[in-house]
């Protein structure tokens, strides 16, 4: 089966004004993309700098997240320590400046983990 839907204008338009209104204006840099992420179960993201970016900023969309759910976003510091960040409803990760991160697999039991990424020029 295939679904296709289309968006409206008006709801393109309304989708990207509160991305726009919410990060792009705070942090005073140029959205260069902005992606919808569903991370299903076992699902992670490898080491990696977002190089070709001058910054990311990550927005957690689930309800509720356990930490038995894992999906932690994971990211080096300065000193080479690793912190972690829990991803909790409407939390936003901002980095910046080639700052290595990942995040740790999802659980089979984990629901589908949600997020915004948008990526500055």
């Amino acid at each position: 089966d295939v679904l296709s839907y289309q968006l409206t204008e008006t709801m393109d338009n309304e989708i990207y004004r509160l991305i726009y209104s919410m990060l792009v204006s705070q942090f005073n840099l140029e959205a260069q993309v902005i992606h919808f992420y569903y991370f299903l179960q076992e699902s992670n993201i490898q080491w990696h700098n977002d190089g070709s970016h001058s910054a990311g900023a990550t927005i957690y969309l689930n309800q509720k997240w356990n930490k038995k759910d894992g999906g932690f976003f994971l990211y080096q510091k300065k000193n080479e320590d690793i912190s972690i960040v829990m991803p909790e409803m409407n939390k936003c990760v901002f980095q910046s400046g080639a700052v290595a991160h990942a995040t740790t697999p999802t659980f089979n039991h984990s629901p589908v983990r949600k997020s915004i990424q948008v990526f500055f020029k």
